[in-house]
């Protein structure tokens, strides 16, 4: 990974610079054109471009983000002040105070398993790169506000540094052990004062993303991660929208608890969001299915009704009749379009369906003393029945049989069967109480068998 020297950041810094005066002086200027100075605006940059323009530079933003990012950041204030230098007067421009730099990997050399994995395959090696990551946002939480930014100086020489809050620590700010000044003659003060009134505040949201269904295996638990929103990026999406995110993977310490081992959970700071809700309406058909569907409504061009029962009957064949019914399903699942009318209220396209009517299999089930009819039943847990199971085994022991009234059904099953019951004694064992069952019950049973354990041997009573 590299590490940035602070002879390397100047000429970075100037790179990042020139490349977005030439590449986004028009996004520059319609940002120096909107009126709130306190506002935080993107910047969009597509990674691709980058890498055809600068590959050094491209690199390093994909191998240490955390640092590049920031400088672009700070390249895209120091050239929005040249566009704003440069403009004629009688234009209207505001300096900013705050623009961020979003990277879109899609269609670039990042967009390959090991940069773009499912969130089920982020590992420990996906940490602090630039990460791409899709899935389905399943929670959002409520917007905060987070101290981004604290300015410290020297005691000793004056200087003034800032410091950024580490998530991996819950935004708590380290000082430095020692002054970080570069002058030519370096100081050596280890005492720092926060400055007033230099704070910067950042609005903040951590959202949950869910890796999608889609390619997930049959039976696999779809996994989770953290995602945190800063600035711009707040309140984009909502619960149910498919994003793209990238962002830095980093990690956050649990809370401390006494004699709890403290863990990691994994986290995305978000650079870059994009929602995909639209794509999932373009639906690539094949050509050979397209002609299919237009070979059909020309064979019944002039009875379309025809075809709408051909259709029908390819519903739930096995099911006879019910033809409102399967004529009401389809279309629930084919839907409507949304559309929004003239006074802006939004329709939707979407039908909701309730069935109501009696079950369709007036049948019985057999159990599991009807089953063994002629054979053995095995009842573990013999103590364990409920009342209602109590009387009905009473009269399969008795009569042999079990009579059933349900749903409007009334008949007899015939259960010649012979029941061979376990069961735990209750508490302390009182060898004149076998067991806790009814007297009923008990009456039937031809043998009782007790297992008994004496001084370290066991055997039957």
């Amino acid at each position: 990974m590299d590490s940035c020297n602070e002879e390397e950041v100047p000429m970075r810094l100037h790179s990042a610079v020139e490349y977005l005066l030439h590449s986004h002086s028009d996004q520059l200027r319609s940002i120096i054109l909107s009126p709130d100075p306190k506002l935080h605006y993107p910047l969009f940059v597509d990674y691709a471009e980058l890498m055809d323009a600068d590959p050094p530079l491209a690199r390093l933003v994909f191998a240490n983000p955390t640092d590049y990012l920031r400088f672009f950041d700070q390249a895209a204030i120091l050239a929005h002040k040249r566009v704003l230098k440069d403009m004629v007067s009688h234009e209207k421009g505001v300096e900013k105070k705050f623009i961020h730099v979003r990277f879109n990997v899609c269609g670039s050399p990042l967009e390959f398993p090991e940069t773009f994995p499912t969130i089920g395959r982020v590992r420990v090696k996906h940490r602090g790169i630039l990460l791409t990551l899709k899935g389905t946002v399943i929670r959002s939480g409520a917007v905060k506000m987070y101290e981004g930014q604290r300015t410290y100086q020297c005691k000793k020489c004056k200087h003034m540094f800032p410091l950024y809050p580490e998530l991996e620590t819950r935004n708590s700010i380290t000082l430095p052990s020692i002054c970080p000044s570069q002058r030519s003659n370096p100081c050596e003060g280890t005492k720092f004062l926060c400055v007033e009134n230099t704070t910067v505040c950042h609005d903040y949201q951590e959202i949950k993303l869910q890796e999608s269904t889609q390619v997930l295996g049959v039976g696999v638990i779809p996994r989770l991660i953290l995602v945190i929103l800063q600035d711009d990026l707040v309140d984009i999406v909502k619960a149910g929208d498919d994003v793209i995110i990238t962002g830095i993977l980093t990690a956050k310490w649990s809370p401390d608890l006494k004699d709890v081992r403290c863990d990691l959970d994994p986290i995305l700071i978000a650079n870059h969001v994009r929602k995909t809700n639209e794509m999932k309406l373009e639906i690539d058909i094949p050509d050979d299915v397209a002609m299919k569907f237009k070979q059909f409504w020309l064979d019944f061009r002039d009875t379309p009704l025809k075809g709408r029962n051909t259709i029908l009957q390819g519903i739930c064949p096995q099911v006879f009749g019910l033809f409102t019914v399967k004529l009401a399903v389809a279309l629930t699942l084919i839907g409507g379009v949304q559309h929004v009318d003239a006074s802006g209220t939004k329709i939707r396209g979407e039908s909701h369906l309730l069935l109501v009517g009696d079950p369709g299999e007036w049948m019985l089930e057999a159990g599991a003393l009807v089953l063994a009819d002629g054979g053995l039943c095995c009842i573990d847990e013999f103590d364990s029945m409920r009342e209602h199971d109590r009387a009905t085994i009473h009269e399969a022991m008795e009569q042999q049989t079990i009579s059933v009234a349900k749903a409007g059904l009334v008949t007899t099953l015939s259960t010649r069967t012979i029941v061979f019951g376990a069961t735990n004694p209750k508490g302390h064992y009182d060898p004149d109480q076998h067991a806790k069952q009814e007297k009923l019950i008990l009456e039937k049973l031809s043998l009782i068998d007790e297992s008994l354990e004496s001084n370290g041997l066991e055997g039957f009573n």
